[in-house]
């Protein structure tokens, strides 16, 4: 199916009318055990003439979770490369990103000790030309004759003692380790009878290199499988073995290898944004803070502050003059006012009957009697207003 990851079995063959044929078969031994359906392999026909996409993963930490971080970083890269247009090296390396976006996300997620790293290689073969984008570790060798080139000729992962630090070029730094991201990039024009190999570092430890020219001379990549499948024993290894049929027996004797950093073009910066104070994380993955914002004014604070404040006393008043039963308060302040008006009627009667010599001609009952309808019109006025003019305050 075109544009699908293909999960090949241990030999296959993908015919080019163009040139030349090119075999091509996949080992993936993990934990000790050869996998049938490998997920951090794929061989896939992207269409439309760019011909065959080799991706190898090699995710690193425990076991646990490690096929599904494979399987989504190759998934990831593969779309990214469906979609992109352009040059190859542009595409590779857009899907290198991807793929590194993807892991970096999923390291933020987690805690600090259940973050990993992980590393991709992407290739290309259209026609006579192989495209390579390496990011972290891994490593593509070819054959040719009796001279071996490896890219990338040296890298921090080939040497299981290096901490990891320093990294000497961009594409030796992890996969999920950075934000932003640019892989090692890498062009060769082939010749029929090339051999090549992309796999995983433990290839650079398991095989010097004449032992590599041994493994590949003359042999067809179904015998390469199987002599590293003898070599490699229970040691992990993911390995594809490609080779270039012979299709002109008059052509010019194959130039030397050159192992040397070729662009097929010039890898565009990252977006300005995306370059910034990138995210980092320390093996086994440590992501440190995000970078701080820079902070506003202090006069855009003050001015923020108040807005807020008076947004929500609006609210406040209004939540509070909605829910008043004006009625009842009105019934209920007049009441209280009468009442306060007796009482007060009563309590001067009682005084002036108590402590002024002489009878009071004053009928007591017209003391205690309420209040006119007028004042208490405007005591019931001056009750209403009163909450008002509290909440005001």
């Amino acid at each position: 199916m075109r544009g699908v990851p293909l999960v090949l079995p241990r030999v296959a063959v993908y015919n080019r009318p163009v040139t030349r044929e090119i075999f091509s078969a996949q080992l993936c031994i993990m934990d000790g055990a050869w996998q049938e359906a490998p997920d951090n392999l794929a061989i896939i026909d992207p269409g439309f003439g760019r011909g065959a996409l080799y991706l190898v993963a090699e995710v690193l930490g425990e076991t646990e979770g490690r096929d599904e971080l494979a399987r989504a970083m190759i998934e990831t890269a593969r779309r990214a490369y469906a979609a992109s247009r352009g040059a190859i090296t542009l595409a590779l390396t857009e899907a290198v990103r991807a793929a590194n976006d993807f892991f970096f996300n999923h390291n933020a997620a987690l805690a600090p000790d259940a973050r990993r790293i992980a590393g991709l290689t992407a290739a290309i073969v259209r026609d006579d030309d192989l495209f390579i984008a390496q990011a972290g570790p891994g490593l593509t060798s070819i054959l040719r004759g009796a001279q071996i080139a490896r890219y990338p000729r040296d890298s921090i992962w080939f040497d299981p003692n290096n901490d990891l630090t320093e990294f000497p070029t961009p594409g030796a730094v992890p996969i999920g380790k950075r934000r932003a991201y640019t892989p090692d990039t890498f062009h060769v024009s082939l010749q029929p009878g090339d051999s090549i190999l992309i796999a995983t570092r433990a290839l650079k430890t398991l095989l010097t290199d004449d032992e590599l020219i041994d493994t590949l001379a003359n042999r067809h990549p179904d015998d390469v499988i199987a002599a590293l499948e003898e070599i490699s024993g229970a040691s992990d290894l993911a390995v594809i073995a490609i080779r270039c049929g012979e299709n002109d027996l008059n052509a010019p004797p194959a130039p030397p290898l050159d192992a040397a950093h070729v662009d097929e073009l010039e890898i565009p910066a990252l977006p300005r944004a995306e370059t910034i104070s990138p995210v980092e994380i320390a093996p086994p993955g440590e992501i440190s803070p995000a970078p701080t914002p820079e902070p506003e004014s202090p006069r855009v604070n003050v001015r923020a502050t108040a807005l807020s404040v008076a947004a929500h006393s609006g609210q406040t008043l209004a939540r509070i003059f909605a829910r008043v039963n004006w009625s009842a308060l009105a019934a209920t302040s007049g009441r209280a006012i009468d009442s306060l008006g007796r009482a007060s009627a009563r309590v001067i009667a009682f005084v002036i009957r108590t402590f002024l010599p002489g009878e009071i001609k004053t009928d007591a009952a017209k003391l205690t009697t309420s209040t006119t309808p007028n004042a208490q019109s405007g005591w019931r006025i001056a009750a209403l207003g009163f909450p008002i003019v509290l909440i005001l305050i």
